[in-house]
């Protein structure tokens, strides 16, 4: 790690330790604070819960996000499952297409081979769309349960996690909504269906074991579909789903993605100069000046940005003779 890039974070260090101080500040001392000051802060509140939660969901979901299988795979694996599906459906088909004489078999493996689609297709989506919904749920768990052992003192604690489950809310709430029934009824009831074909055939075959083992046979083919669903989920529904979501959050973190360590230092510097200022403040209205020195608000900001401009003078100061005594001693 660079130079620049470990100042950086010993920058942002002091902008979160700041920032996190503030939500320990009692309510009294809350209440005395001027609105101007109080509504930077509260920005601030907001700014760092959706950069942690950010942080945190981006990390939960890389995992998953990461392997992004082409399309071709997708769609080669798709054909392979419903191929082997229909000839599982197309045990149920072929009661259909008895009659058609030598059309039966092709009639029933094209009748199977849409059902074994649709099923397949359904189930992939009601599968992946419970998972979300797990994920989701997971995320806002995590939220109230850090709430319940870290209770918020003041409004800034609690405006900090709602900022968070009102980030996750954005940006997942959709993958709370209820599953579409026909997504689900089609699924259940073609799998349904084809149970009782199987089952039925089975029966005919008259294996032993009784209804039991004929009922475990009977499940097979449609167990083997919901099987094939859950992979498909795992392997290319949820990346793609993740993924997306991981482009949906980067916008909340802070430091934004993407600068350079050169931007990035600007930027700190100008926040950590600003979140010093509002805490200098945030100190006199609870702690008051010792001295005596400084009346009022007005009095202990101004005495602040007196002491910067000073400290930022001996600075540059400072950085000129270095510069004289490189050029000289070169």
């Amino acid at each position: 790690m660079n130079t620049t890039s470990s100042h950086n974070n010993h920058k942002q260090f002091q902008i979160d330790k700041l920032v996190d101080s503030w939500r320990h500040l009692s309510p009294e001392v809350i209440g005395r604070l001027p609105q101007g000051i109080l509504a930077k802060m509260s920005e601030q509140q907001q700014r760092s819960g959706k950069s942690h939660v950010a942080e945190s969901r981006i990390d939960d979901l890389e995992t998953t996000a990461k392997p992004q299988p082409s399309n071709s795979a997708k769609i080669a694996t798709k054909i392979i499952v419903v191929m082997i599906s229909a000839l599982t459906f197309s045990a149920g088909t072929q009661l259909l297409t008895s009659r058609l004489g030598s059309m039966a078999l092709p009639a029933a493996m094209a009748g199977g081979g849409l059902a074994s689609f649709l099923v397949d297709d359904r189930a992939t989506k009601v599968t992946t769309k419970a998972r979300l919904a797990h994920s989701t749920k997971q995320a806002l768990g995590s939220i109230i349960e850090q709430k319940k052992s870290q209770p918020p003192i003041n409004e800034l604690g609690e405006l900090y996690y709602s900022s968070q489950t009102g980030l996750i809310q954005e940006i997942e709430g959709k993958n709370l909504g209820k599953q579409l029934w026909i997504d689900g009824a089609l699924a259940g009831s073609l799998s349904a269906a084809e149970f009782t074909v199987s089952f039925w055939i089975v029966a005919q075959l008259g294996l032993p074991g009784g209804l039991l083992i004929q009922g475990i046979a009977a499940s097979l083919p449609v167990t083997l579909i919901w099987i094939a669903a859950a992979f498909q989920s795992d392997q290319f529904e949820l990346p793609e789903e993740f993924a997306d979501l991981i482009n949906q959050y980067e916008p909340a973190l802070f430091p934004p993605a993407g600068i350079s360590e050169e931007e990035l230092q600007e930027l700190l510097i100008v926040e950590i100069g600003e979140e010093k200022r509002i805490d200098n403040a945030v100190k006199f209205v609870a702690e008051g000046d010792d001295s005596g020195r400084l009346k009022n608000l007005p009095m202990a900001e101004a005495d602040y940005d007196i002491n910067q401009m000073r400290d930022r003078k001996h600075q540059l100061e400072k950085e000129r003779d270095m510069a004289v005594e490189k050029r000289l001693f070169a």
